[in-house]
């Protein structure tokens, strides 16, 4: 059987909103039943890397930040924004890990690209492991970054998610990708 094509058609673009940080787009589609949304919006995120260091005593480097969108201190792993034009996802999450942890690694295994809100958001997750990463330096973090970073066991990653110690959802799908590309099988 042959497969339909559910894209909608674009008819008209506008930004409507537009700062370094952060852009809406208002569309104007053609659903492929023929009926018209007359706005539709976009936000238009830069694209982000994301890490899952692990260091040689199984341990997993995480940082531990306020998020205002949410008003809440968050534990996440190590990930920032980057422009797919002039970086490639692999640069980005190694620039992301040394600039927030002082942490290197020499191999970064690309594990998956997600999208975190494809309703609303145009932007994806490349998800990365990182093993035997190491300290080599302090943290070169941004005027409006108070990072602290933690060192978790591997061993109570999964139990930290199930406990909801861990919201992030980049963070919570890179912690269960990278524990079966490690080859456990982890229970909480």
């Amino acid at each position: 059987m042959a497969e339909m094509d559910k894209s909608w058609k674009l008819i008209d673009s506008n930004t409507v909103f537009d700062t370094p940080w952060y852009r809406i787009r208002k569309d104007r589609v053609q659903l492929p039943s023929g009926v018209i949304i007359d706005d539709y919006y976009v936000s238009e995120l830069p694209n982000v890397a994301l890490v899952f260091p692990i260091t040689p005593e199984m341990e997993v480097v995480f940082v531990r930040q306020y998020r205002h969108p949410v008003q809440r201190v968050l534990t996440e792993l190590p990930a920032g924004t980057f422009d797919k034009n002039k970086e490639t996802p692999q640069a980005a999450a190694g620039r992301e890990l040394l600039e927030e942890t002082g942490y290197t690694a020499k191999n970064f295994q690309p594990l998956a690209t997600i999208f975190e809100y494809p309703t609303k958001d145009s932007h994806s997750i490349d998800i990365f492991l990182a093993r035997d990463a190491r300290q080599i330096t302090k943290p070169k973090t941004q005027r409006v970054e108070d990072i602290e970073i933690l060192k978790i066991p591997l061993s109570q990653t999964l139990a930290m998610v199930y406990g909801g110690q861990i919201q992030v959802s980049g963070s919570i799908t890179a912690i269960f990708l990278s524990v079966h590309a490690l080859g456990l099988n982890q229970k909480p």
